[in-house]
Order: structure tokens, then sequence, then C-alpha cells
């Protein structure tokens, strides 16, 4: 009569331990937007806040301001002075993901610095923006009209050889 064995080996549980982590790895890699489509949905985002904080200039009837300091931007209000906007949910201060960067920004036509601000109106009428989003491969541009609707264009970064 021979033993009667119980349980695993350890090399069973080791191939099964192997294989666990090899699934959750692809599960991590597909989970992670590739930087395309990271600039794709900033850019998106991006242009939501800004027509919600045009509408936000509307109903409050004061002004709202947006500006940027390297990769994170936020919202202000006016009073005396330009005060941060109080964490409202949808026009917060945000940081870009990783591998998107502002490129040029110009508001009326005129290049605008990190110290500037484009201002949102409580009458609608606002000032005309073009603002750059930079991925590795590739350039989104969100473009205002005087209503202060925004749309993306897509620009091909050329490579550098």
């Amino acid at each position: 009569m021979s033993p009667h064995r119980s349980g695993f080996t350890l090399l069973e549980i080791l191939v099964v331990l192997v294989i666990i982590g090899i699934v959750l790895s692809l599960a991590v890699v597909r989970l992670e937007p590739s930087p395309q489509q990271a600039l794709q949905q900033e850019s998106e985002r991006l242009a939501l806040v800004l027509e919600a904080a045009r509408d936000e200039a509307i109903a409050r009837g004061e002004p709202i301001a947006w500006s940027h300091q390297g990769a994170r931007y936020q919202f202000w209000r006016r009073q005396d002075d330009w005060l941060p906007l109080p964490d409202a949910d949808t026009l917060k201060a945000r940081e870009l993901p990783s591998g998107v960067a502002f490129g040029e920004i110009q508001v009326n036509l005129q290049r605008q610095g990190e110290d500037g601000k484009l201002v949102f109106q409580p009458s609608g009428v606002n000032e005309l923006f073009r603002i750059s989003l930079v991925g590795p491969q590739s350039r989104l541009e969100l473009v205002s009209d005087v209503l202060g609707r925004v749309s993306l264009s897509q620009n091909d970064v050329p490579s550098q050889n």
C-alpha cells in the first residue's frame, strides 16, 4: 500500500505564482493608456473644463481665469485681485499626466507666458485662444471661438533627426 499524499508540491505552487504574475503584468500594461491616448484624453478633458469655466463665469456673473505653470493648471476668480478658485470638483487645479506637456499658448493671437491668464468674461464673449498640448509623437491644439466653444485639432510632431 502506498502512502497517501495531500497538498501541492513547492514546484506546483511556484508555477501557479509565475502564471498569476504574468497575467497581472499583462493586465497592468493594458490598463495604462498609451502616450497618445493620454494626450487625447487630457485634451478632451481640458476642452470640457475650459467650456465649464466659461459657463461658470456666466452663471456667477464674474470673470473666471485659467492659468498654467509647468505641467499644472488652475482656475482663478476676481475680487480685488485674482484669487484661486476654491476647490470645485470641475474647476479644481490639475496636473497634466506624464508624457503630456503644454506647448505654445496664444490668447488673441499673442503668445502667452506662464504668468498670463486666459479670462472668461461673464458676458460670454471671450478672447480667442489656442492651447497646444504636446505628447511624444503628436500635438493636439484646443482652439476656441468667440462664444468659448473649444474644438480639437491634431498635428504630428516632426521627428528630429
